[in-house]
């Protein structure tokens, strides 16, 4: 009766881990679904005021849920490789980036987590340099 148990609590923990690796996957792949869908939207009507704080409202709401540890270690490391924080930040065509620089400036508190993980990559301290 005891190995049953033990049989069975193996069992238990290992659907567990398998349904924790599954929610990762999802997490990664919800976050790179709406942030890529935020940004073609924004690429085939052109990035406008209201575009560009939609495609900072969504990375915003990311980089709170990884402020609140609301994210795994590896949902964060791909979520940043994804949209190129921690390595090569792309250039931003420079009327974009005025109103990208404009939206954050204007709202300072609000931005505040996306703001500091721009301060916090090399390559991204550009787009608050205001």
């Amino acid at each position: 009766m005891a190995a049953t148990a033990i049989i069975a609590a193996w069992y238990a923990l290992r659907q567990y881990s398998v349904s924790v690796r599954l929610h990762e996957i999802e997490q990664i792949t919800t976050m790179y679904r709406v942030t890529a869908d935020v940004m073609r939207q924004g690429e085939v009507k052109g990035f406008d005021r209201s575009s560009i704080r939609e495609a900072l409202n969504v990375l915003e709401i990311h980089e709170r849920l990884i402020a609140n540890g609301l994210l795994s270690k590896t949902a964060v490391t791909f979520y940043r490789d994804a949209i190129s924080i921690n390595e090569h930040f792309g250039e931003i065509p420079a009327k974009n980036l005025n109103l990208i620089r404009d939206v954050l400036e204007n709202d300072k508190h609000g931005y505040r987590h996306l703001i500091a993980a721009l301060k916090a990559g090399e390559t991204t301290r550009y787009i608050i340099n205001w």
